[in-house]
């Protein structure tokens, strides 16, 4: 009777280490993924600070060569009203 009792102490301390360590592995996991998302989210940020200052260039750009259009009109401009 003690003999079962011991093997099954047993069983259980081994089933019981073994769930500990499986738990360790998934709270590792875990880590990782909330990590990956972290690494994502200052990507997709970065990324969209990059398309907003592209935008602004974008437009700036514009302005300087509309004013200079502006300007200086091309003579095909005047070839072409008359």
């Amino acid at each position: 009777m003690i003999t079962a009792l011991i093997i099954a102490n047993i069983a259980l301390t081994i089933g019981a280490m073994y769930m500990v360590k499986e738990t360790k592995k998934m709270n590792k996991s875990i880590e990782d993924l909330g990590l990956n998302l972290a690494h994502i989210q200052r990507n997709e940020l970065e990324m969209n600070n990059n398309i907003t200052s592209s935008k602004k260039d974008i437009i700036e750009e514009f302005k300087i060569v509309h004013k200079k259009a502006i300007a200086y009109p091309s003579p095909l401009v005047f070839l072409r009203s008359k």
